[in-house]
């Protein structure tokens, strides 16, 4: 990063960081956002070790994701902070350690804070995937849908919200695996058509490929 880097929005930053995600340059993202970091404003250090966390654990350096969401959950000032913070301990449970009563308990303690939209939709959709590892397709389904709902009122509010694109295509995708697993085949072609055109039109490398 340069001094220029420091003066930008902390949005700005992140989507930068996202761009560089979406292209699958995730060794790129993990220093811009450490320089990031190092330069930031305290009130900026959640929302950036938020992010690193989900580079790390593209990554799979899942110890390090852990531990990024682990302080930003202590330096969270708002209940969006701390939901993305325990969706992230959840998916390292449910990844990393195959604990998934632990992730159950992280996604109650988000289930339960005052987040919206689109972090709200990032609660049931990591639940989703928890319930299909236990099997339970039926009931990740529902979640699913739940999810999707959130991402589509964010993007009736705003139409060129990108994170909700990215976020619906992503739980477009895992419901669409949740519809195969219950031979629900032509369900879930529509979703995973749908989640490959957002992924198409976001430039998303990884979504493209998963898909």
């Amino acid at each position: 990063m340069t001094e220029q880097d420091d003066q930008k929005p902390i949005k700005q930053v992140i989507e930068e960081a996202k761009s560089m995600e979406r292209a699958g340059r995730y060794d790129d993202a993990d220093l811009f956002l450490t320089e990031a970091i190092s330069r930031s404003a305290d009130s900026d250090i959640p929302d950036l070790l938020l992010e690193r966390g989900v580079v790390k654990r593209m990554l799979r350096d899942y110890d390090k994701s852990d531990e990024d969401y682990r302080v930003a959950l202590i330096l969270a000032d708002t209940d969006d902070q701390m939901s993305e913070a325990y969706v992230g301990r959840a998916d390292i449970s449910r990844v990393r350690r195959k604990d998934l009563q632990g992730a159950h308990g992280f996604l109650d303690k988000a289930r339960d804070l005052r987040s919206r939209g689109v972090s709200r939709a990032r609660v049931h959709n990591q639940r989703g995937l928890v319930y299909e590892a236990e099997g339970k397709f039926n009931v990740a389904q529902d979640h699913y849908e739940v999810a999707a709902e959130e991402c589509h009122t964010a993007l009736r509010d705003d139409p060129n919200d990108e994170n909700a694109k990215i976020n619906l295509a992503r739980v477009l995708t895992n419901y669409g695996s949740a519809l195969e697993n219950d031979n629900k085949f032509d369900k879930a072609y529509e979703a995973h058509s749908e989640a490959l055109e957002t992924f198409e039109e976001l430039g998303d490398q990884q979504g493209i490929l998963m898909e």
